[in-house]
């Protein structure tokens, strides 16, 4: 849903509530006036974190603002348009931060023959979620990308807070994979992935989140 600002000379729209994503927000705003804007700064503040970005002989604009490191909750975002030393308009928005469901994510490979691992995975949910989908992807070893299909695909559904613990069957780790998690809660979407390397000292290398037992 999108909060909706409007006055006789400036329109804003931005998202009701954002997810907030490996530390940071997307911050999509809609910005329509009444007459062409020839030259000026559009100001975006968020608590102490303030943004700018340029615009010129507009009436009507997309932006995008990264917001780093945001407060969970409840924020007021504060839009201004500055010409010089004059503030033309200001627009004040209400709009809800929230945090990642998933935390504590580990991925491990046990291995059961020297090539072949049963690959698991395991989280946390600190509230409830309307489903979960969890994509393992095996990259070509001659192309380097990702293969068409998922070579395994689960979605779960409903989940309550708690401790969870999935496996993602047995797979040849000669190949490099990626695990691809993507959370829904209402009408937000947390997504993120895991590299799964081929070789304990890569993964060393790497410092990812994988351990190999």
């Amino acid at each position: 849903m999108l909060y909706e600002s409007k006055s006789n000379e400036m329109e804003v729209k931005a998202p009701q509530k954002i997810p907030i994503k490996l530390g940071y927000i997307e911050l999509p705003l809609l910005l329509k006036f009444k007459r062409i804007i020839r030259m000026a700064i559009v100001e975006v503040k968020v608590g102490s974190i303030v943004k700018r970005e340029l615009i010129y002989r507009t009436n009507r604009l997309k932006l995008n603002f990264i917001i780093e490191n945001p407060r969970p909750g409840l924020n007021t975002l504060e839009i201004r348009i500055v010409q010089g030393p004059r503030v033309m308009y200001c627009k004040k928005l209400n709009v809800e931060f929230v945090d990642d469901p998933l935390e504590n994510i580990i991925v491990t490979a046990r291995r059961i023959s020297d090539v072949i691992y049963d690959i698991v995975v395991e989280f946390n949910l600190k509230r409830r979620v309307d489903s979960i989908e969890l994509k393992l992807n095996r990259y070509d070893p001659y192309t380097l990308l990702p293969l068409s299909k998922p070579i395994t695909f689960l979605e779960l559904k409903d989940l309550d807070v708690g401790k969870y613990n999935y496996s993602l069957g047995r797979h040849d780790l000669t190949t490099e994979h990626e695990l691809h998690i993507v959370a829904r809660c209402s009408e937000l979407t947390w997504d993120r992935s895991i590299f799964i390397p081929v070789s304990y000292t890569h993964l060393r290398a790497h410092e990812t989140s994988l351990h190999i037992v």
